[in-house]
């Protein structure tokens, strides 16, 4: 860089004198631009990382892996009606601000409610780390018509793919999450004014999701 040392305020219609750069620099027959590319690991499966950290914490693992499944429904509903009976707003900035105790919960089955609460606070801990998680892979899956026929016709139950991993853990997601998802895709189709209107009937489109009929 070249900087140029002004004692005194320019006079009125005086310029500074143009400065002719070969005299200073050498110049050269190359030319362009020099990138350099910085990989994203955020979203790559570290398989030796996701070792070390079932060792340094087994206990906290071993106590998720034996949670029963069949309890992570209520559980998972339960804790989104009290983020949306407290009017939580669960999103990257907030979540790890939220903490919610099984004491904050209700719970209908007995199979639930007779699980100790270390067990249950450990679920807890897990899904909102996890739907986490998923709410950050939004902006980065696509899950078009070739895509989806893709996944239906392939004989891999779960693949090594963002899109397929999304489908597969959907069951633990918070629906306000699916919510966003189906609208990050909304947003982004794209606008032909031209085109016949279309009426969309939300009442039984919500009956649809409710009942599946």
């Amino acid at each position: 860089l070249i900087y140029y040392r002004v004692a005194r305020p320019l006079a009125e219609g005086k310029e500074l004198p143009v400065i002719n750069l070969p005299d200073y620099f050498e110049q050269t027959k190359q030319k362009g631009l020099s990138i350099e590319l910085s990989p994203d690991y955020s979203y790559i499966k570290n398989e030796k990382i996701i070792e070390k950290a079932k060792e340094s914490h087994k206990e906290i693992y071993d106590q998720i892996v034996k949670f029963p499944r069949q309890c992570d429904r209520e559980l998972l509903e339960s804790l989104e009606k009290y983020i949306k009976d407290n009017d939580l707003n669960f999103d990257e900035t907030n979540s790890s601000k939220i903490e919610i105790t099984p004491s904050n919960l209700t719970f209908k089955s007995k199979k639930l409610k007779g699980l100790p609460d270390k067990t249950k606070q450990q679920r807890i801990n897990a899904l909102l780390q996890y739907n986490l998680y998923f709410l950050k892979t939004i902006p980065y899956v696509l899950l078009d018509e070739e895509t989806l026929t893709q996944m239906a016709t392939s004989r891999d139950i779960v693949g090594e793919k963002l899109n397929e991993l999304f489908i597969v853990g959907k069951g633990l997601a918070f629906s306000s999450i699916k919510h966003k998802y189906i609208k990050n895709i909304v947003n982004n189709l794209p606008c032909n004014w031209d085109q016949p209107e279309c009426k969309i009937k939300r009442r039984k489109a919500q009956r649809f999701q409710d009942s599946g009929k």
